[in-house]
């Protein structure tokens, strides 16, 4: 999934769209973070996609969704697990 949207995005978090079908035709036009911060989840796989994940963490801090709950929510959650917050019992 990870070298998939890298390369569907060229490497740009800002042409992530707002959903795809398994296919991986684009669903809906729109670059909200409730679509794009998970996929900095599936980037921690490999160490290697390092700059992938910075760029889409630039991305999700710089995103402004003061009146969408559910893409805040979304966004606090893929922040907590890449920034190694995530508590693990």
């Amino acid at each position: 999934m990870n070298d998939w949207i890298k390369a569907e995005t060229h490497g740009n978090p800002e042409n992530i769209q707002s959903g795809y079908t398994l296919s991986g035709k684009a669903v809906e036009e729109g670059n909200s973070t409730s679509f794009v911060a998970p996929f900095m989840v599936s980037a921690m796989v490999d160490s290697s996609n390092q700059q992938w994940i910075n760029r889409l963490w630039n991305r999700t801090i710089q995103e402004k969704d003061d009146d969408d709950y559910f893409a805040n929510t979304i966004k606090l959650q893929t922040m907590i697990v890449a920034s190694g917050n995530w508590w693990a019992p």
